[in-house]
């Protein structure tokens, strides 16, 4: 019985399968025992995914990194690790390990994706622009692919094209709320406001109780001077999620009018929720024309 020849312990696995194959075993007897190595190498990747979702990150690190000990075969541990480094924004060892998920498996459209992420959090947009591209040829339906391509086409100057993209996906995705919404954040830090407009007029008559869509369009109305319209949109979200940013917002484009009674009833509300407030500094919780989903909790 192999379980009786070798027993599969954490020392074990340190010391490695390998030498075994040195001693007396026969070929189904080692065949056994790398299948054994494999499930093994499985239940620590599992332990990772799991500690990463919990957001313990480092532990996550350290089991993934047990899983490739074990099995170092395996691309999916290597792509694993890489996303765990990405996110504890460790970027030159995520970008080692997706190039080895890469090696082991070039036909992988997730592999190359996360490469092209990595690449764009490290400012190398050319190259991310290549990794995408690279993804796209592998899968071309993917929607949320398509969009981060053309975020790093923008980044990298190619706003035309990128434009293009998104224009294209909003023909393809006209009724996914989520994905507009995404989109028109994207447009906004584009200063595409026309586009911006567009989309999430778009958007509200899909869903007309989608608060960020009045934030947003509102945000991009103001950039264009349309100070009365960015006021009725941020009064409509205030209406659905009454929230500081909201009401400092609200305070902004009311000054802007000259509408004196409304820009002291915001005044007074953002004051209300700020004690610290004193018309010169934002508000802690939010800052004059962020537009991240952050803001609109």
């Amino acid at each position: 019985n192999l379980t009786i020849i070798f027993k599969i312990t954490p020392l074990n696995v340190e010391r490695g399968y390998f030498v075994l194959r040195e001693t007396c075993l026969t070929q189904e007897q080692l065949k056994e025992l790398a299948k054994n190595f494999k499930i093994y190498a499985k239940t620590e990747y599992d332990k990772a995914i799991a500690e990463f979702n919990l957001g313990n990150y480092e532990s996550a690190l350290k089991y993934v990194e047990s899983a490739i000990k074990i099995n170092p075969k395996d691309n999916s541990f290597y792509y694993s690790k890489s996303v765990v480094l990405l996110t504890l924004q460790r970027h030159n060892e995520a970008l080692n390990s997706i190039n080895t998920a890469i090696q082991l498996d070039s036909s992988n459209y997730n592999n190359w994706a996360v490469k092209a992420r990595i690449l764009d959090e490290m400012k190398r947009y050319n190259e991310s622009v290549n990794a995408y591209e690279k993804a796209l040829e592998l899968e071309p339906h993917d929607g949320f692919l398509w969009h981060d391509y053309a975020v790093s086409l923008g980044k990298s100057g190619q706003l035309d094209k990128a434009i293009k993209i998104f224009d294209e996906l909003v023909k393809t995705f006209p009724n996914d709320t989520d994905f507009l919404h995404s989109l028109g954040i994207t447009l906004m830090w584009l200063k595409e406001y026309n586009l911006v407009i567009s989309i999430y007029t778009k958007l509200m008559t899909l869903d007309p109780n989608y608060t960020a869509a009045y934030d947003n369009r509102g945000h991009a109305y103001s950039e264009l001077a349309y100070y009365e319209k960015a006021l009725e949109d941020q009064k409509k979200s205030i209406e659905l999620q009454p929230y500081i940013c909201r009401y400092f917002n609200a305070w902004i484009y009311s000054l802007k009018i000259n509408k004196v009674e409304e820009s002291e009833y915001y005044f007074n509300k953002v004051k209300e929720l700020d004690m610290d407030f004193d018309g010169f500094n934002p508000p802690k919780e939010c800052k004059i024309a962020k537009t991240s989903e952050e803001q609109y909790k």
